[in-house]
């Protein structure tokens, strides 16, 4: 099992942003917000420094010498943590938690490239860092989820791990805790990303021997004894789609709630990953998520298809049993799907010829063009229409 060690410039961030001492700041100074984290980070880098520097000798000199709207004495004092920050590592590696940042060559590039700014400066897991490489199936949902919407999710769990498809999720009772639950007990592996307290999932007995087998990691952007936070566990749904290629929302309370925030937000996207919905349209918020471009489910039996679109490579590693199965992507899927077509077409049927959502087929009508599988026909209305292939000569 990998378990990274702390790096110079993951202990330089911990010493400007976390709190380190449990349940308390840490310091008589204001940790630095994201935003000033990131321009002292250009602010150093503009002047040829690392941010590893200003753990050398030469930090003060460094501190003194940069322009930047925070004061040299409120970094300074900040650095000087050094003794509180080793008893915190201490703390974290008695209960096996270990801690990545930015630049660090385990942290995830898909969080960097799907969050840009957003993406954490730091992540505190515990389990198998191997699991920061999976791209699985984010199962999201309320946390007083009816009895079939519970149902469904550890049905579509207990597949997905039959399939090897990994299971993302966000750890909260209901929906979340339900999908992880099902989904180790039928051997998958699962990512928990938590909104709170990570140090005592790190020893929970129920989570012992999943952490053991390698199937569990469990992650959190915020310090290991954070309590709960309604915008921390509204942000922590950012990381739970960032982990996946696909999501898959239970049940939701309409207009309200992480769930329904965190679907919308996707949707919303100009590329948006494939979001899916429980086929029960008699539910008001997931009917509206539908009209909003969201998919409903197909039968569990059709999981291993579905596991040809989310990336499977972490499995060459994970399971042992040979290579992995060439992957097809949602975007060749649709492409292949276009030469069964032998008609003229508008957008909208399109869309729904091709099961994609509006910003899918924005996103992807220039491909097509390019591609030459789709020719425009006429402008006024705007029609296409599939072009053969090409026979051999």
């Amino acid at each position: 099992m990998m378990t990274p060690s702390v790096s110079e410039r993951t202990k330089v961030t911990l010493l400007l942003m976390a709190p380190l001492l449990p349940r308390a700041n840490g310091s008589a100074y204001e940790l630095l917000r994201p935003r000033e984290y990131g321009d002292l980070l250009s602010t150093l880098s503009q002047a040829g420094h690392s941010l590893e520097d200003l753990l050398g000798v030469e930090a003060r000199e460094i501190l003194q010498d940069i322009r930047i709207r925070i004061s040299s004495e409120r970094l300074s004092a900040l650095l000087a943590r050094g003794v509180q920050l080793a008893d915190a590592i201490d703390r974290w590696r008695a209960r096996g938690i270990w801690v990545i940042g930015l630049g660090d060559p385990e942290y995830p590039i898909e969080l960097v490239e799907r969050l840009g700014a957003a993406a954490p400066p730091v992540l505190y897991g515990c389990g198998d860092a191997e699991l920061l490489r999976v791209a699985g199936l984010a199962i999201v949902g309320s946390r007083d989820p009816s009895a079939e919407a519970v149902d469904f999710a550890r049905t579509i769990a207990e597949e997905a791990a039959r399939s090897q498809v990994p299971v993302v999720s966000g750890g909260a009772r209901g929906i979340d805790a339900s999908a992880m639950r099902s989904a180790l007990q039928a051997g998958g592996k699962v990512v928990g990303i938590l909104a709170q307290r990570l140090d005592r999932a790190a020893v929970a007995g129920e989570n012992r021997e999943s952490f053991v087998t390698g199937q569990l990691l469990l992650l959190s952007p915020y310090d290991p004894s954070a309590g709960f936070n309604v915008g921390n566990a509204m942000a922590r749904n950012k990381l739970i789609y960032a982990f996946a290629k696909t999501a898959l929302v239970a049940c939701a309370d309409h207009s309200h709630g992480g769930t329904w925030a965190g679907a919308i937000e996707q949707l919303d996207q100009s590329d948006p990953m494939p979001l899916y919905v429980r086929d029960a349209m008699e539910d008001e918020a997931l009917a509206e998520l539908v009209k909003r471009g969201a998919m409903t489910w197909p039968i569990a039996a059709d999981i291993a298809q579905l596991a040809c679109q989310i990336d499977p490579g972490w499995r060459s590693d994970a399971d042992r049993h040979g290579p992995a199965e060439p992957t097809v992507s949602l975007f060749e899927h649709a492409s292949q799907m276009l030469l069964c077509l032998d008609s003229e077409y508008s957008r909208t049927e399109l869309q729904g010829h091709l099961e994609i959502t509006p910003a899918q087929l924005k996103a992807w009508l220039p491909k097509f063009l390019d591609l030459g599988v789709l020719e425009q026909t006429s402008k006024r209305p705007l029609r296409y229409r599939t072009k053969p292939p090409a026979l051999p000569l």
